[in-house]
């Protein structure tokens, strides 16, 4: 029996579903989700400025592809 993992409403099959820190190797795929979700997305340099000053930004992979991102709140 498959477990799954919740977010918000939504339930996914927990199949290939893995959470890792950001990495430069992510950034590609971070931005076009950047581009697709918001009207003023983030930019690269953004981004790595973050990861620079200790920013724990997180992606989800399913099958190790980025599919989600998230920016936890530092304060």
């Amino acid at each position: 029996m498959p477990t799954s993992v919740n977010f918000g409403i939504k339930s996914v099959p927990n199949n290939n579903i893995s959470f890792t820190q950001m990495s430069e190797t992510h950034l590609d795929d971070v931005i076009a989700i950047e581009q697709q979700a918001h009207s003023h997305p983030w930019k690269t340099s953004m981004l790595t400025e973050l990861n620079g000053r200790g920013a724990h930004n997180v992606v989800m992979l399913e099958d190790d592809k980025v599919v989600a991102t998230s920016t936890p709140r530092m304060w």
